[in-house]
């Protein structure tokens, strides 16, 4: 009896324990999310918290494909740890770091931090949350695990080439133009010279 009584209590621990760190909490967000992007230019995107009650920290591990890190600056709070290679904040593929508050918890779309990025070639590109990403604090679940997934998807292309006919028609138009001021050139030259003999034979009479 007692057996069993043991058996059902770990059973039922190792129940929540599954549910604790398999609930899909979105708890990152990263604007924007999607779009098109040129090839080889930058922007920032900004890191926003979505977190349950009582969660005053957060790890964070973002995995960047075909997207460059050129840095990672975190919003106004008091604590930042790098939990990349050497205590970095983040790699060129990756912004892997701590943020902790020193008083009240996170809240619902607060701004956790900007990361400065170069888009990559022609094709896709992803941003990745694994499964490093964790929240911890006083909640009544404790270190609830961040939802492992794609958090952003975009289209990276290249500036459109200017069309051949455009070209061809801007170069008509230049040598029209010359051609044209040429024209004129040529009337106003021999309309002096005609007035010049005109004055001229009539100062002979």
């Amino acid at each position: 009896m007692h057996i069993l009584k043991g058996f059902q209590k770990t059973a039922f621990f190792s129940l929540v324990f599954m549910l604790i760190f398999t609930w899909p909490i979105q708890a990152i967000t990263v604007s924007p999310s999607s779009g098109s992007k040129q090839t080889n230019t930058t922007a920032t995107l900004s890191l926003y918290a979505n977190p349950v009650a009582g969660e005053d920290t957060v790890k964070i591990d973002l995995a960047f494909t075909n997207i460059t890190v050129l840095g990672f600056s975190a919003a106004s709070l008091p604590f930042v740890f790098g939990e990349c290679t050497g205590g970095a904040q983040y790699t060129s593929s990756h912004v892997c770091v701590t943020l902790a508050q020193d008083s009240g918890d996170f809240t619902s779309n607060q701004l956790l931090g900007t990361v400065s990025v170069r888009w990559g070639s022609v094709g896709t590109a992803s941003i990745v949350a694994t499964d490093n990403n964790v929240y911890v604090g006083s909640a009544s679940v404790d270190g609830l695990r961040i939802n492992a997934g794609t958090k952003a998807t975009y289209t990276i292309g290249t500036l459109p080439a200017t069309p051949l006919i455009e070209k061809t028609v801007d170069k008509y138009l230049l040598i029209g133009s010359g051609l044209a001021l040429i024209s004129i050139g040529l009337y106003l030259k021999k309309k002096t010279e005609k007035q010049t003999t005109s004055n001229y034979e009539g100062s002979n009479y």
